[in-house]
């Protein structure tokens, strides 16, 4: 099989496919079933299984959360002799310097900053706290990283030259009910409502946006949800078409990450391996 083609992301060589985290934790974004499914299969074994395959496959980068769990399956995957480029998700559960320094003293290659985090703090004004959470990567060692659903953080922080290594960026922008609830608060005592999970979270209209400003942004980007969350993926030509999409529209230095749901398709990893490198060829066909 043909090497998935590389990127250089702050020093670091990776696979322009990389691993991402969700499905370890039982974080479908489809529904409650699923997430039990997910947690179910996703024992220690099975998660240090999934990068395994994932290397198998030619895929040596991963994007993980910073969780107790996640990280323990990093560590056992090391302790078995594997070898990963890691790109650690800000865990929003746990103090945010203290996420850091513990993810850095696990030897992770970069850290960003979480999509609904930043989000979130962007949609509220709050950019000096966006710069100060930036500085404390900057200081810990690790390339500094930032996620978003939001375009707009692209432009943003490219405009204002904030200190960034590379980027986390959703195809979809699954938090922009967090701009209207800041715009369009609900009456004092009520509860606030709660983003819809379905479908009308994830426009078609969405990824074309993103990818524009993922164009527009200087630094190299890891792309997310290229297929909607499984939204985008009936068929095998839905995936091959999404990675088409996405490699034809992203800089040559930018990269991708999917969550693999392995247990009823155990060779997917070889597949959207291949699939990426079909995607990749035909972008260069075309320029």
């Amino acid at each position: 099989m043909p090497k998935i083609p590389t990127v250089n992301i702050a020093g670091i060589e990776v696979s322009r496919l990389m691993t991402g985290s969700n499905p370890l934790r039982g974080m479908s974004h489809v529904s409650p079933e699923m997430n039990a499914e997910m947690k179910d299969y996703f024992t220690m074994a099975n998660s240090v299984k999934y990068l395994q395959d994932a290397a198998k496959a030619g895929i040596d980068g991963c994007v993980f959360r910073t969780d107790e769990f996640t990280m323990r399956v990093i560590h056992e995957y090391r302790m078995q002799g594997g070898e990963v480029k890691w790109f650690a998700q800000q865990a929003s559960e746990i103090i945010y310097e203290n996420n850091v320094r513990s993810t850095a003293m696990n030897k992770a290659d970069g850290f960003f900053i979480m999509g609904n985090t930043t989000d979130g703090l962007f949609a509220a004004g709050e950019y000096a706290e966006i710069e100060r959470r930036l500085k404390v990567i900057r200081d810990s060692g690790m390339a500094v990283g930032l996620g978003t659903h939001n375009p707009e953080v692209l432009v943003y922080s490219q405009d204002h030259h904030w200190d960034v290594d590379f980027y986390f960026a959703s195809c979809y922008n699954t938090t922009r009910h967090i701009a209207d609830r800041l715009i369009n608060p609900p009456p004092m005592g009520a509860q606030p409502p709660r983003p819809n999970p379905g479908a009308n979270n994830y426009p078609i209209e969405d990824p074309p946006i993103m990818y524009e400003a993922v164009r527009y942004v200087d630094k190299p980007c890891i792309v997310f949800k290229v297929m909607g969350a499984t939204r985008r993926c009936e068929t095998q030509q839905d995936v091959q078409d999404a990675f088409d999409l996405c490699f034809a529209s992203i800089k040559d230095t930018d990269a991708c990450a999917v969550g693999f749901w392995p247990k009823f398709m155990p060779d997917q990893f070889e597949l959207d391996a291949q699939y990426v490198i079909n995607a990749i060829e035909k972008a260069k066909a075309k320029k």
